[in-house]
Parts: C-alpha cells; structure tokens; sequence
C-alpha cells in the first residue's frame, strides 16, 4: 500500500541526513548513527520493511521477517509495545518517535528513542563495512 510521506517527516530526514554536511566536513560517525536510526524509524512509519531490513545486521533479519506483520516487527525492534494496536496505530506511533541522542564508542553506538506516550528505548548499531546498522534493541532507558 503507498503511503504519501508527511512533509514534517521529510523535513526531519533531511535535516538530519545533512547534519554535518556544512563547512565540507564528512558527518560525524554520532551523526550517522542518528540518520541511521532515524531512517530505520521512518521506513518503518512508511510500511517499507524491506527498506527496513537493509538496515539490519544480517543475523537480525531472520527474526524481523519471524516477528509478526511489518509493524509488529518494526514495534518489537523500536521496542514499543503493540499492546494489541492495530498495525495503523503502530505506523502511527513510529511516525511520532524521534532520536533523543547517540552515543558512540568505538565501532558501536546507543541511540536513544522517544516513541510517543510510551517510555524512552533504545537500539544499538554497529558500524561495519563503512556503513551503521541497527544490530540490537530494545533496551529500556
């Protein structure tokens, strides 16, 4: 089912996909770890779990696919909890969780989430082969 992307959430990608990108300087690695989360938490929004499992570690993406319906699965990894909500209640609640901070240590990073009316969470990433991926979560925060 296409979906029609929300200005705001176009405008947030952007501007976090260009953070760094100012004075010619290559983002920083906290940077690309936010875009990284936050691209994983719109292609969930957007029903797009293909998009969605190409930013997974490759051992994680057996079990997104066993996880249930895409929002279920995208639920579990944002770790918020579906609680019996419809899959539009879900893509909802992805649409309204933003990234609250990064931190990175070495090839790992912790990205902090504030899924909307449910407590904050958080999934790691590792950086491998030149790129972030989402490689665990949740964790309670």
């Amino acid at each position: 089912m296409a979906r029609r992307v929300p200005r705001a959430i176009l405008a947030a990608l952007l501007v976090s996909l260009s953070l760094g990108a100012c004075d010619n300087h290559a983002p920083s690695r906290a940077s690309q770890a936010r875009a990284t989360a936050a691209t994983f938490v719109l292609t969930c929004a957007l029903d797009r779990p293909l998009s969605a499992m190409r930013l997974l570690t490759e051992p994680l993406r057996d079990t997104f696919v066993r996880a249930g319906s895409p929002a279920q699965a995208c639920a579990r990894f944002l770790g918020i909890d579906p609680g019996g909500q419809s899959d539009e209640a879900l893509f909802a609640a992805f649409r309204g969780t933003t990234v609250v901070s990064v931190t990175v240590g070495g090839g790992a990073a912790l990205v902090r989430l504030a899924p909307p009316a449910a407590p904050q969470t958080a999934v790691s990433l590792e950086f491998s082969e030149g790129e972030w991926k989402v490689d665990g979560g949740p964790h309670a925060t």
